[in-house]
C-alpha cells in the first residue's frame, strides 16, 4: 500500500487537493455508465482522479477525470458493464428486502454467475489488457456529452483516458476539505495524506451542489502542527492500540476522506 493521488480543485484561481469529504457521495464514474478498472496503480487504488471547481453562480461541477475507462466494444467490456449492472441491481434488491434472498436476487446472482463463467479467456496479460481498457475515444462513453481522449502520454497513477472542459453539474450535499501548500514534514507513505499537513486548508460547505459558506481552517491547522512538535504521525503512531486490528484500522482511516481524523482537528 502506498500514498494516494488525491483529486483536484480549483479555488480562488489556484489549484488545490481535496483532502476530505464528509456527506454524499462526491463523484464515481460508474454513477454516469463510466465502469473503471479498479487498481490503475498502487497510487490510485480506485483507479481513476477528479479535478472539481465551481460554476459563474458558485455551484460544484467535475471539470475533468482521468480513468482506466472499461473497453465498451469488446466481449470482456460488454460482460464486465452487464455484470456491473447486475451487482448494483442486487445490491439493491437486497437492501429492499432486508438482507434476505428473494426469487429476485436468486435470478441476479445465477446471471452474475452465468456472466462470469462466459468471461473470455486470453493467452497473455496484454492481450487482456487490450481488451479490457479503452484505448481510442469510441471504446469508452461519453460524459456529459464528451468524449474521451484516449493517450497512453496522458497517463497518471495509471489512468490512460481523459475526458476535459466537462462541466457536469453535481447535487453533492456536505462538506469538502481542500488544501495546498502542503508540509512534506507530515508525509506519510500511506493513503491520503493528514489535513493538517496543509499551510492553507479550506472547508467548502454545499447543499445540493450549491456553494453554502467557505471556513478557513488554516489556522486550526497550524495549531496542531504546532502541537505535534512539527512531523507527522506514522500508521503505527495513529493505532489506537496494540495489535495486528488496531493497525489494520488505523491504514483503513488513512485511506477513508471521511474519517473522523481528518475533520475534528480543529476541537484538538
Amino acid at each position: 500500500m502506498t500514498a494516494q493521488i488525491e483529486d483536484r480543485f480549483h479555488y480562488r484561481d489556484r489549484e488545490f487537493l481535496v483532502v476530505g469529504v464528509k456527506g454524499d457521495q462526491l463523484f464515481h464514474p460508474w454513477d454516469y455508465g463510466i465502469r473503471i478498472k479498479e487498481g490503475a496503480s498502487t497510487a490510485c487504488y480506485r483507479g481513476f482522479i477528479s479535478k472539481f471547481g465551481l460554476d459563474k453562480e458558485n455551484r460544484l461541477i467535475l471539470c475533468e477525470l482521468s480513468a482506466n475507462v472499461v473497453n465498451c466494444k469488446t466481449d470482456l467490456g460488454r460482460n464486465i458493464y452487464e455484470g456491473t449492472r447486475l451487482v448494483l441491481e442486487l445490491q439493491r434488491a437486497l437492501e429492499e428486502n432486508n438482507g434476505e434472498e428473494s426469487e429476485e436476487t436468486r435470478r441476479l446472482q445465477e446471471e452474475i454467475e452465468r456472466l462470469h463463467k462466459a468471461m473470455p479467456s486470453y493467452e497473455n496479460h496484454n492481450e487482456y489488457y487490450r481488451n479490457l481498457i479503452a484505448f481510442s475515444p469510441d471504446e469508452a462513453p461519453t460524459l456529459n456529452g464528451v468524449a474521451a481522449i484516449c493517450d497512453d502520454s496522458l497517463k497518471f497513477g495509471g489512468c490512460g483516458t481523459a475526458y476535459k472542459n466537462v462541466a457536469l453539474l453535481l447535487g453533492f450535499t456536505g462538506s469538502i476539505l481542500i488544501g495546498a501548500d502542503f508540509d512534506d514534514a507530515y508525509y506519510v507513505h500511506m493513503g491520503y495524506q493528514d489535513p493538517i499537513g496543509y499551510n492553507e486548508l479550506w472547508e467548502l460547505e454545499f447543499k445540493n451542489g450549491a456553494l453554502q459558506k467557505a471556513v478557513d481552517r488554516s489556522n486550526a491547522a497550524a495549531k496542531v502542527r504546532k502541537s505535534r512538535n512539527g512531523r507527522g504521525l506514522d500508521i503505527l503512531e495513529r493505532a489506537q492500540g496494540d495489535g495486528i486490528k488496531a493497525v489494520a484500522d488505523a491504514i483503513d482511516d488513512s485511506f477513508d476522506l471521511a474519517s473522523d481524523s481528518k475533520w475534528d482537528f480543529w476541537s484538538e
